[in-house]
């Protein structure tokens, strides 16, 4: 009987460490650099140029966001000469790895990120920025709005986007990188999101 108890232990204790998800509630704040801020803002202040209603800021996507630039700076230093594009996942967190080609087939990857780093209950949808030496707001929304990636598309609804209503936005900048990610649901997640100090 003891041996079954123990083996069960064993088994409890492996489970919780190995377990690959982070909750947001496992946090009761997200903070917002002023320069992330402003990419929120002015994102938002681009949509209403095109009468297109402001998207609210999630928690949730913005966890989403700053995780994976973060991700972005320390393991995809060169996105140009790598055949794994920006919307790609290291094998270096506690979230499924991705290489996120040119054909587009890692799409769920992408996709599934907010539901697997978080309680938001819908797909995510990613636009992501690089700039040498350092990104910035401006930067990321010019370079967003003068892609042919589809980038634009993406933040003011049009072309295969335009069938679609953004209820939840995130944002994460750090270093090279810029990302904005995109909810068809409201977040429903109770966190606080503050200016960081």
């Amino acid at each position: 009987m003891y041996r079954v108890i123990i083996i069960f232990l064993v088994i409890l204790c492996f489970a919780a460490f190995t377990d690959k998800t982070t909750t947001v509630t496992e946090t009761n704040k997200v903070c917002l650099s002023k320069e992330e801020k402003k990419l929120f803002d002015m994102i938002n202040a681009y949509r209403a140029t095109k009468k297109l209603p402001a998207i609210a800021l999630s928690p949730s996507l913005t966890i989403v966001a700053q995780t994976h630039v973060k991700d972005l700076v320390e393991n995809l230093k060169n996105p140009s000469s790598s055949k794994c594009n920006m919307h790609s996942w290291s094998s270096k967190g506690k979230w499924k790895n991705c290489c996120y080609g040119t054909d587009g087939k890692q799409a769920s990857c992408m996709w599934s990120k907010p539901g697997e780093l978080t309680s938001y209950k819908g797909n995510g949808y990613e636009v992501a920025h690089y700039s040498f030496p350092e990104v910035n707001a401006t930067s990321a929304l010019e370079g967003w709005k003068n892609s042919t990636m589809g980038h634009n598309e993406v933040l003011i609804n049009e072309g295969i986007w335009s069938i679609v209503e953004w209820h939840a936005m995130g944002v994460g900048i750090r270093g090279n990188y810029a990302v904005a990610w995109f909810g068809k649901e409201s977040d429903t997640a109770t966190i606080k999101i503050e200016i960081c100090k």
